[in-house]
């Protein structure tokens, strides 16, 4: 599968720069380490179909990491613990081309890959969103006590677009309750982080409570967003949390963390 990729890649890059309806692959994002060099590329290949290319680069070698049709972003996790050799690609779904599934390499050169399919698709007054964020399995520990809790739920994919569409409708709540961070935060929305979490309150109302933190592509290791609660005590309003009443269409009870 490795030598099947390298070829197709070469072929891809010899024929696309040649004179005819093919094109140079065009990098959409590039990021880099000390040593290495990651580039997402978009090409459009045989039968005018569009494949999208992880290459892994350094001074003297590329490797192709995978060709997928539903890419939405790389990055390299640098954990607390100088955990550095991490890449991590993010997936809108099972990795795929041509409806079909792809393999994902887990390795290149010196550095682990991980595959991230905490992504979901909203749409919403005719606009397309990619949020970025993790569902916590019921079964899951939080880390947090929520006192009208009957019982906690594992929330649908149906149940947190439903949850962002409440979140955009109630967006005055947010400027009324927070008014000192409201204006960076609803500016920044897309750029959080989400992890949602399900329970059921006294009164049998679904609620999910959505744990906010500010993308930072190297310190969060996004692929495990779905695993358990991510706790952070300061940073302002770069960190922050919301409950949602499903049931009743309302926010409520949003929190703010302190800084120090």
């Amino acid at each position: 599968m490795t030598k099947y990729f390298l070829i197709l890649f070469s072929i891809t890059c010899v024929h696309g720069c040649t004179p005819s309806t093919r094109s140079c692959p065009t990098v959409i994002k590039e990021i880099n380490n000390e040593d290495i060099t990651i580039q997402w590329l978009s090409n459009t290949g045989l039968n005018s179909q569009k494949n999208d290319i992880i290459i892994a680069k350094t001074k003297k070698l590329v490797d192709t990491i995978c060709i997928s049709d539903n890419i939405v972003d790389i990055s390299f996790y640098n954990g607390i613990l100088g955990e550095c050799n991490i890449i991590i690609i993010g997936f809108l779904g099972t990795p795929h081309k041509n409806t079909q599934q792809t393999e994902i390499k887990n390795k290149t050169f010196n550095y682990q890959i991980l595959a991230d399919k905490n992504y979901l698709e909203v749409i919403y007054m005719n606009e397309r969103k990619i949020i970025h964020g993790g569902i916590i399995d019921k079964e899951s520990s939080t880390w947090h006590n929520f006192n009208e809790q009957k019982e906690r739920y594992t929330p649908t994919l149906d149940d947190v677009r439903y949850t962002e569409k409440i979140l955009t409708d109630s967006i005055v709540y947010i400027k009324r309750k927070e008014p000192a961070h409201s204006d960076f935060i609803t500016k920044n929305l897309n750029r959080y982080l989400r992890q949602y979490v399900g329970f059921i309150n006294k009164n049998g109302d679904k609620i999910i409570w959505i744990n906010f933190l500010y993308k930072n592509d190297r310190f969060i290791n996004t692929a495990y967003l779905n695993d358990a609660v991510i706790t952070v005590n300061d940073g302002g309003e770069y960190y922050w949390s919301i409950k949602v009443n499903i049931t009743k269409n309302k926010l409520y009870d949003i929190s703010v963390n302190g800084e120090t």
